[in-house]
């Protein structure tokens, strides 16, 4: 029961109470041993492990021992057509991705997880070239 020396606060009062209807779809990058997952665990969040991007062997071996998942090892490097759908998406949700390349010393400017790299964390370019498509046909990636 409130006093009058509660704090009020002005979301209380303006926005209703937000509810999540369906489970988190958890898709943690450089997983480690799953901190991420670890915290919702704790918060006692109804979430559900849908993937985890993780090289090291030894940690994806470890977060699936801890939460009971079957993930294999995978390099976020390594950026496939669905991966940049994954990006659209983020976007598309009113998200702002960043990419960061591990092992970037091992890549070619040249390389296309370089020019994914750069469109995205690119901002005003990322807002106006919608389409990673049509950034690469705009003088060979570069604006």
């Amino acid at each position: 029961e409130k006093t009058m020396y509660d704090q009020s606060n002005i979301f209380d009062i303006t926005l209703p109470d937000f509810k999540i209807d369906k489970p988190i779809r958890l898709i943690e990058l450089f997983a480690g041993i799953g901190s991420q997952a670890m915290a919702l665990r704790d918060l006692e969040t109804n979430f559900e492990h849908y993937r985890a991007v993780e090289f090291d062997r030894f940690a994806i071996k470890s977060y699936n021992a801890i939460h009971g998942t079957n993930f294999r090892t995978s390099d976020i490097t390594k950026l496939s057509g669905r991966n940049l759908e994954r990006i659209y998406i983020l976007r598309g949700l009113g998200y702002w991705p960043y990419v960061m390349i591990y092992d970037k010393q091992h890549t070619k400017q040249t390389d296309t997880v370089r020019k994914i790299q750069r469109w995205v964390n690119a901002r005003a370019v990322f807002e106006t070239v919608r389409r990673f498509e049509d950034y690469q046909k705009k003088e060979g990636g570069r604006i």
